[in-house]
């Protein structure tokens, strides 16, 4: 955190470069998105797989993915 209180650019773009890191080491399989948190400690994920059927009712499967790079 800078002195007046504002993130660096590097720590703004962790939670996006984590959720990428996350598509391409599933081998594009899975994603882990909507990363929150305050600093270095990120809670309340959310994963979109290609079944789409697993981790529950928000997994949106492909469309979640393709979600994801609309704004990455």
């Amino acid at each position: 955190v800078l002195s007046i209180g504002l993130y660096s650019q590097i720590q703004r773009n962790t939670p996006q470069a984590f959720s990428h890191f996350t598509y391409e080491f599933s081998e594009q399989n899975a994603i882990v998105v909507d990363v929150q948190g305050v600093g270095d400690l990120y809670t309340d994920p959310q994963i979109h797989t290609v079944a789409g059927t697993d981790y529950g009712g928000g997994n949106l499967g492909p469309r979640g993915m393709a979600l994801f790079f609309t704004t990455h």
